[in-house]
């Protein structure tokens, strides 16, 4: 419904909203603010009325309000809203494993395909809500089509944890076999050696591991400097050069 939010007590006006947008950028011009300046006080600005009306963040705020419009202009217009989960690459059509570009979950895969992204915070039990995107598609078509004929407003949730739920381990399992199979390759042309992705469960774990991987060998390794006495016979003069490692 045109206006409610997931906050109680709390009603949302789009046109409040636009108004408000449109003096902060009058505002930011007229103090002659940087565009690294707007764009981090809109950003802001976004985020803290997102979390006003109980949304997260701008993502899920913009398209609930996107939503309220539709209903609330439609008129006798028949709509159906698509909410899917986590699009990934095509399943079958028109070519399995297809994707354009790098959005949500590919450079997550990508990543670890690169061994750029060796570890990741989650519960590796953790339900990972992905669908593929020529099945959103296909969804969208019959959609249309079975509510053609009527003047109503329909909401169907595209997704695949009820059916087929895949938790982050399952994920992970077959990134790596998939990539094993199919090696990607460094900039030199070898095959990169691929590592199996750590989850961490939760963010002490992780810290603990940063601490161990990484913290403390550079506390470490100053105890063990040590200097190195190196004499070179040049021009019949010696020079005693030392090197500290």
């Amino acid at each position: 419904m045109m206006g409610d939010t997931l906050r109680e007590g709390t009603h949302l006006d789009i046109e409040s909203e636009l108004n408000l947008i449109k003096h902060t950028q009058m505002e930011l011009k007229a103090n002659c603010a940087t565009d690294k300046a707007q764009r981090k006080t809109m950003k802001e600005l976004g985020l803290k009325r997102a979390r006003r009306f109980g949304w997260p963040n701008t993502y899920v705020f913009t398209k609930a309000m996107g939503e309220m419009l539709l209903g609330h202009l439609r008129g006798d217009l028949p709509v159906v809203i698509i909410r899917p989960s986590i699009i990934t690459s095509i399943l079958k059509e028109p070519l399995p494993g297809w994707m354009e570009g790098v959005r949500t979950i590919d450079s997550v895969f990508l990543g670890y395909a690169k061994q750029a992204l060796k570890f990741f915070l989650v519960d590796p039990n953790t339900i990972m809500d992905v669908i593929p995107g020529d099945m959103v598609v296909n969804s969208m078509m019959v959609a249309m089509l079975a509510h053609s004929g009527e003047q109503a407003q329909t909401i169907y949730h595209v997704t695949s944890s009820m059916s087929n739920p895949a938790s982050y381990m399952t994920l992970r399992e077959s990134a790596h076999r998939y990539f094993v199979d199919n090696p990607p390759r460094g900039e030199n042309g070898e095959p990169i050696r691929l590592n199996k992705m750590r989850f961490f469960s939760t963010v002490a774990r992780l810290r603990m591991y940063m601490v161990i991987k990484y913290k403390l060998p550079l506390e470490v390794r100053p105890i063990f400097r040590f200097e190195i006495g190196v004499k070179f016979d040049f021009a019949d003069e010696n020079e005693t050069n030392v090197f500290v490692l």
